[in-house]
């Protein structure tokens, strides 16, 4: 038997793959309702449907331009070859469940997670055999704190409203520099009247975020939680216990994007229990080296003053520079930084600045 803590899309897609592999799998969920409460943009790239058959309810809108916004009011249109994906992530994760209950998986709503000794998991009062105990239960992971792997960790403070007015459907905007420092400002439209509209930031992020909504339109409603900060010295396999997804960090530093990485590591996951082999060694190997470059971006970002920006996205409104990012991979960014800098050999001074 494995248990899985966390019936997250990532906790739910493990238990999917570890149970169509004849695997006995249990999840954990403390929630009474799966992808509740909703603490993300649900904006993908099109990687996932590599991944995943997606069904078209999934899938609420496809963004077919980025806008980017510098401090100075200075506007980028980037068109996108192949549009990026807006999911319903409640029904999302639920419909992971549901592939994994058609496979064999067992879940458990409205029970917590307490311990686990090794042999035996508490769940409320009661004890469980387990062979292997998997942590997919979110940045401030209790599975992590109770085995002792918790490491160090970074977080950004995310807050989103869903707001109603007026937008432009397939358009997704980003603002850079002061009004989120040390991250960004989104907005992610559902349909021409309803968006996702918030930002990440290591400050007192309600200050920034009533800057950025006011005037907006009407909030409907508000949601919010922790972005985790990519750390590849955080210990994800302990014995029989494992980290995935937000709870290993392994999430994306340009972006705070963990869907795909997740999903990625899940697989590895997987494969690792099945085949007894070294999980941390897998995903590494999969997805580690695109984890550690959008680190290093995120750190060449992080010295960026308001000025840099407005340069930057003056030099990203050159053709050249937009023909790149409207093919860009963004899930695995080597590739697009050397391509970026062949045909923009201005961005070295950016990179220099960093170091």
């Amino acid at each position: 038997m494995i248990t899985i803590v966390g019936a997250g899309c990532i906790g739910n897609y493990l238990a999917y793959n570890l149970a169509k592999n004849g695997q006995e799998v249990r999840v954990i969920e403390e929630h009474l309702k799966v992808g509740k409460p909703l603490q993300c943009t649900g904006l993908t790239t099109h990687f996932l449907e590599g991944i995943i058959n997606l069904k078209k309810d999934l899938v609420i809108n496809r963004m077919k331009k980025v806008r980017v916004v510098a401090p100075n009011g200075k506007i980028t249109d980037i068109s996108l070859k192949k549009p990026e994906i807006v999911l319903d992530r409640c029904e999302f994760d639920n419909s992971l469940m549901e592939m994994a209950e058609k496979e064999g998986a067992k879940f458990l709503l409205g029970r917590k997670f307490v311990g686990f000794d090794g042999k035996k998991v508490q769940i409320n009062n009661e004890y469980f055999d387990t062979n292997a105990l998997v942590g997919a239960d979110g940045p401030g992971s209790i599975v992590a704190r109770t085995n002792n792997i918790y490491g160090n960790r970074e977080f950004w403070t995310a807050s989103q409203a869903t707001i109603k007015g007026k937008w432009e459907k397939d358009t997704f905007i980003v603002w850079f520099g002061s009004l989120a420092p040390g991250f960004f400002a989104w907005c992610v439209p559902e349909n021409e009247e309803i968006a996702r509209v918030g930002l990440a930031t290591k400050g007192n992020v309600i200050n920034y975020f009533d800057k950025l909504v006011k005037d907006k339109g009407k909030i409907l409603d508000r949601q919010g939680g922790l972005i985790p900060i990519y750390n590849k010295n955080l210990i994800t396999e302990k014995n029989n216990v494992y980290l995935v997804g937000d709870a290993a960090m392994q999430v994306k530093a340009t972006t705070g994007g963990g869907i795909i990485p997740g999903m990625l590591a899940a697989e590895e996951l997987a494969k690792a229990i099945i085949n007894k082999e070294s999980y941390e060694k897998r995903w590494k190997k999969k997805i580690g080296k695109s984890l550690d470059m959008h680190l290093r971006l995120r750190k060449m970002l992080d010295k960026f003053n308001d000025k840099d920006y407005n340069k930057l996205i003056e030099m990203m409104d050159r053709e050249s520079f937009k023909k790149i990012l409207e093919n860009a991979d963004r899930e695995f960014p080597s590739k697009l930084v050397m391509e970026l800098l062949v045909k923009e050999p201005g961005l070295l001074k950016f990179i220099g600045k960093a170091i």
